[in-house]
């Protein structure tokens, strides 16, 4: 996990400025990251949301190889699944230019439910 002892270059953190009202609306998308190896993500906004990591700033894929969700989810087939749950916290692991958060199914996401710190181990 994070180093508890981080001086101003070894983190940063966000949150989500605006709600969402419907699936797939982006409520975080981070700046550059790719100095960070964890990505910690709580939500307490109010729905579930999806987590999308991009390795070079344009394109994002919710199953890069590199991906460590703490307690992974996976769908019927096995494929992994990046989503966390409302009132939860998920932590990823790996190099990314990006990350980007988005509301998962219909509903109302609260503004600045979802918040985001980036850290070097």
């Amino acid at each position: 996990m994070p180093n508890a002892n981080l001086s101003g270059g070894d983190y940063t953190n966000g949150a989500a400025s605006g709600g969402g009202s419907g699936d797939n609306t982006v409520l975080y998308t981070s700046q550059d990251v790719s100095k960070y190896n964890y990505h910690i993500i709580e939500n307490e906004s109010g729905a579930t949301v999806d987590v999308f990591v991009s390795v070079d700033g344009t394109n994002y894929s919710t199953a890069a190889a590199s991906v460590v969700l703490v307690d992974d989810v996976t769908t019927g087939g096995g494929v992994a699944v990046i989503e966390i749950a409302d009132n939860k916290v998920g932590v990823l692991r790996g190099k990314f230019r990006r990350v980007r958060v988005i509301q998962k199914g219909a509903g109302t996401a609260a503004a600045g439910g979802v918040r985001v710190a980036h850290a070097v181990e």
